[in-house]
């Protein structure tokens, strides 16, 4: 039986080995078509801005790593290795937060990986263009934040689960680093994340103020606990700086000015079909959440990651650029963050949907254990649905396509 069970775990290592590098080949060749201007893509202008004015954490990189490689491989190769962390990142998170055995795991953050919007058949639609779409590879930035983004949502979790009693000053640290790193390889996922962890510490505070309250600051428990909201805060605030600092260098001159409008950005890039972009981008997590809705309230994790969700995508459809970057879709890239966390957290929910409907269904399910297997079965069509239109935008990428269908 041991025997079996070191067999088993042998050959899911060498699957996931066999994964890993087939897909480290494959992005090497799509960021090594970029670097050699083949297909369009964000990367050479990064690469000409890192040498005037590395304004962002990918910047610094490539100022040191472009020198010591010919013809800028060492860019392809440090987004070849970023992309494949990114894989990683989601793998720790899931296993840290929900304790799910390493291949359910895998094949989650795998999956995550090539999240896509779902391709309605009939319809002539775009791949990215017009949509809120997690996989974007001709954006070096964007590819480093979302690598860093489950590591920041980890750290915080991790903190937040008993924060009020104690924090551990490493994991603060590490935290506070984390955060840092994230917004400056990328601001856009800091603005959702500081909104809702700001929503969560007012909770708790006036959680404290009205237990305890004219007994507030005369309660040592009730003291360190407010204490504690500030320190984790403060992490938040440290972070903030970026947003500032960023902000004076590419723009202190800028007539950019955001305006609110819906849907501006996306009916300019999809002019045809930016009515189905909320169905495209999200079927998944809409059917996931309904399935879910009367138990979602005791996931604290999943709501955080919902709501954070929730924000950037009202920031993306509601405020737009009207200047120099109109064109841009700056304020989208928040979204396209958050709605690749948010897929990753659906799916875990349905993997633990899954096990308690086939452990119900051993028993009888009944009527009502029919209906959810049938939505189940929706659900799975529509997850493969979006999944299937990320590898084949993945292999439009790989087959020498511009990044703009």
């Amino acid at each position: 039986m041991q025997k079996l069970k070191y067999v088993k775990g042998a050959i899911v290592n060498c699957y996931q080995a066999f994964i890993y590098i087939l897909l480290s080949v494959s992005l090497a060749i799509v960021f090594t078509m970029q670097v050699f201007g083949m297909v369009g893509s964000d990367v050479l202008y990064h690469i000409k801005m890192a040498e005037q004015m590395p304004y962002s954490l990918l910047l610094i990189v490539y100022r040191f790593v472009d020198p010591l490689f010919v013809k800028h491989i060492g860019v392809a190769i440090i987004l070849t290795l970023v992309s494949i962390g990114t894989i990683y990142s989601a793998k720790f998170l899931i296993k840290r937060l929900y304790n799910i055995n390493p291949h359910s795991a895998f094949i989650i953050s795998l999956s995550g990986f090539f999240m896509m919007p779902v391709q309605i058949p009939g319809v002539k639609s775009n791949f990215y263009l017009g949509l809120i779409a997690p996989l974007a590879l001709h954006n070096g930035t964007y590819i480093l934040m979302k690598f860093l983004a489950p590591l920041t949502l980890m750290w915080f979790f991790k903190i937040f689960e008993n924060y009020l009693v104690k924090i551990s000053f490493k994991d603060w640290l590490t935290f506070t680093v984390l955060l840092f790193m994230t917004n400056f390889a990328k601001p856009s996922f800091f603005m959702s994340f500081a909104a809702v962890s700001l929503l969560f510490f007012t909770k708790d505070f006036f959680a404290i103020v009205v237990k305890n309250g004219k007994k507030l600051f005369y309660d040592k428990q009730s003291k360190k606990k407010i204490i504690n909201i500030l320190i984790f805060g403060l992490a938040v605030l440290i972070s903030a700086s970026i947003l500032i600092c960023q902000q004076n260098i590419l723009f202190g001159d800028s007539k950019n000015i955001v305006s609110i409008g819906y849907s501006v950005f996306y009916k300019m890039a999809n002019p045809n079909h930016y009515n189905l972009m909320l169905i495209q981008s999200f079927l998944f997590i809409f059917l996931v959440f309904i399935y879910n809705i009367r138990n979602v309230k005791n996931d604290k994790k999943y709501i955080f990651v919902l709501l954070s969700w929730i924000i950037s995508t009202l920031i993306a459809l509601f405020l737009f650029e009207n200047g120099p970057r109109r064109n841009h879709g700056n304020l989208a890239w928040g979204a396209m963050v958050w709605t690749y966390l948010i897929f990753i957290f659906s799916m875990v929910k349905l993997h633990f949907n899954t096990a308690e409907f086939v452990g119900q269904s051993a028993g009888g399910g009944g009527i009502v254990g029919r209906v959810k297997g049938i939505f189940l079965i929706i659900i799975y069509f529509v997850l493969c649905m979006h999944l299937l239109s990320g590898l084949r935008y993945f292999m439009l990428l790989l087959n020498g396509g511009d990044w703009d269908y």
